[in-house]
């Protein structure tokens, strides 16, 4: 198999949840900030509920590729399922990283 020839991104950092209970559901709020090395701090903040978590996040470049975005910097936008898909035919099904 090829192997990607960028080298490895570290980045570091941490986010606060608030717990926020419902009738019957947990909302989750959450704010964090990361460093990855050599390039950007990171300022993000999502929201969860049920199994869904929708979140924002934007790096605030200061490496050499600050010409690259115009010294903006650039926005993300995270979707993310927890939970177990299931397939009626044959029951849970474990989805893979497309990365490992």
């Amino acid at each position: 198999p090829m192997r990607d020839s960028r080298p490895l991104d570290t980045s570091f950092g941490s986010a606060l949840e608030f717990h926020l209970k419902g009738k019957k559901e947990t909302t989750i709020l959450s704010v964090g900030g990361w460093y990855r090395l050599n390039d950007a701090p990171i300022a993000s903040a999502s929201v969860e509920y049920k199994k869904l978590r929708a979140g924002v996040s934007y790096d605030f470049t200061t490496s050499d590729l600050k010409p690259a975005t115009n010294i903006r910097g650039g926005f993300e936008l995270t979707l993310i399922y927890t939970g177990v898909f299931v397939k009626q035919d044959t029951g849970p099904m474990l989805v893979p990283c497309p990365r490992l």
